[in-house]
């Protein structure tokens, strides 16, 4: 960034870092000097968007996620978006989208992803059995385990640290 202030990338990639490390007001500086600098770029409006959802801003996060679905062309996204309206307590939009997503033939689908969709939900048991499936998949998100502020509700709960323990990630 000190480099090339206008390689808005480096911004988005910090931004996610910052969220990662719990300091929203930068992360959020960070996003939204990319998006002053490229109105259109999908990434920033999606990182913005999941970092409303996780400060409890859920209008704004919506607004970011279908900004970042429409601009990206793709359903992708659809997952946060989904999220999102399930934390604001539209769950019956939530499913709608979530089954969207899992229907597209297109799009892989990540058993973390639809996780953190159930978690939204505030369904537990739903939740550790897609977090279950990721494990078994190997998928790539369960680095995220402990550094997403999104799995916050079940840090306490056994199965979260089991599964942990499982990846090889220390509690």
């Amino acid at each position: 960034m000190e480099l090339d202030p206008l390689f808005f990338r480096v911004n988005v990639t910090a931004a996610r870092i910052y969220i990662w490390a719990r300091n929203y007001k930068k992360a959020e500086e960070q996003l939204l000097e990319s998006i002053q600098l490229d109105p259109n770029l999908p990434l920033a409006h999606y990182r913005l968007g999941k970092l409303h959802m996780i400060l409890g801003r859920y209008d704004d996060a919506i607004i970011e996620l279908e900004k970042s679905i429409h601009l990206a062309q793709d359903s992708t996204d659809l997952p946060v978006l989904a999220q999102a309206y399930a934390l604001k307590g539209n769950n019956t939009k939530a499913r709608r989208l979530l089954n969207i997503w899992l229907n597209s033939k297109s799009e892989y689908i990540s058993p973390t992803e639809v996780a953190l969709v159930y978690l939204a939900l505030g369904e537990k048991e739903h939740t550790f059995k897609w977090l279950e499936t990721a494990y078994e998949h190997r998928d790539w998100k369960l680095f995220r385990l402990k550094i997403d502020p999104r799995y916050d509700p079940i840090r306490n709960d056994q199965r979260y640290i089991d599964l942990l323990n499982k990846v090889g990630i220390k509690p």
